[in-house]
């Protein structure tokens, strides 16, 4: 199991109570690479479903690309910000 795929088997199928078990268990490179995969994997479906959201959300019609890509950036600049990033700004994705 690849280190992505156990990131996304903790995000959906690991109940918040079993994540203690699993931290006491695990070496701490082991939860710092998982860490880290798990905000990748939280910036990329923040970004993505901001984005879609303002392409195609109810009750905006299409907004465009050009706006979805500005609104999906501020979206992820957020949670960069509340993940501590120290430039949160530098996560931008320019399409």
């Amino acid at each position: 199991m690849t280190l992505q795929d156990r990131a996304v088997s903790i995000l959906y199928e690991m109940a918040p109570i079993d994540l203690e078990s699993y931290a006491d268990s695990a070496t701490a490179t082991e939860r710092s690479a998982l860490a880290n995969e798990l905000q990748a994997v939280a910036m990329a479906a923040v970004w993505r479903g901001t984005y879609l959201d303002s392409r195609f959300g109810a009750g905006y019609g299409d907004r465009g690309h050009a706006r979805s890509v500005k609104a999906a950036n501020k979206a992820l600049t957020a949670l960069r910000r509340a993940l501590g990033f120290t430039y949160p700004e530098r996560g931008a994705i320019h399409v």
